[in-house]
């Protein structure tokens, strides 16, 4: 099967494939039968970027594959074909491998970061301003912001592990994202 994409917008197309159990491109050769780990990472940026990578690792060797581009373009519903066919192969020699997904793990924290420093800025507001004038519409702002940085710090999870996805989980996944 074969698989051409451009991995960002400014870059050449490149050519893919997947023969047998091997998977073969432009600078890398690797047999998937030999895959010991997978790491899936899907990140949204602004402007409607995403970016897309799928880390193989197998003895002695670690393989990144990744594209980067605005959601419903040909090129980025390729690469996640390949990925999603990639799992499909893998799975046929290592049906008990995981799919692991790190990437999210920064953003995480930065939601638990925010949430944070929204949830102390809603107490000093209540506390400071209480004794103003303001009184209650001072507790009311200050709760908001304590609840709103809670649930912040709550949404981000960073003490939660990612759970890994079995290789037909992380395929749904995929198809999923290549939906969107």
């Amino acid at each position: 099967m074969e698989f051409v994409f451009k991995r960002a917008l400014i870059r050449p197309e490149e050519t893919w494939q997947i023969s047998g159990t091997r998977l073969v491109g432009p600078k890398e050769e690797l047999d998937l039968k030999d895959a010991t780990s997978c790491n899936f990472n899907y990140t949204i940026f602004g402007k409607g970027m995403t970016s897309s990578e799928l880390t193989i690792v197998t003895p002695g060797r670690t393989v990144a594959l990744d594209c980067v581009g605005k959601p419903k373009t040909v090129h980025r519903d390729v690469f996640l074909g390949m990925v999603s066919e990639i799992l499909s192969t893998i799975e046929i020699d290592n049906p008990d491998l995981k799919v692991t997904s790190t990437g999210t793990s920064t953003m995480a924290w930065g939601f638990a970061v925010i949430g944070t420093l929204c949830a102390l800025w809603g107490i000093y507001f209540a506390a400071s301003n209480y004794a103003d004038s303001s009184g209650n519409f001072a507790l009311g702002i200050g709760g908001f912001m304590v609840l709103m940085g809670a649930f912040m710090i709550w949404a981000g999870s960073p003490w939660k592990a990612n759970q890994p996805k079995t290789l037909l989980e992380a395929r749904e996944w995929i198809e999923r994202l290549r939906a969107l």
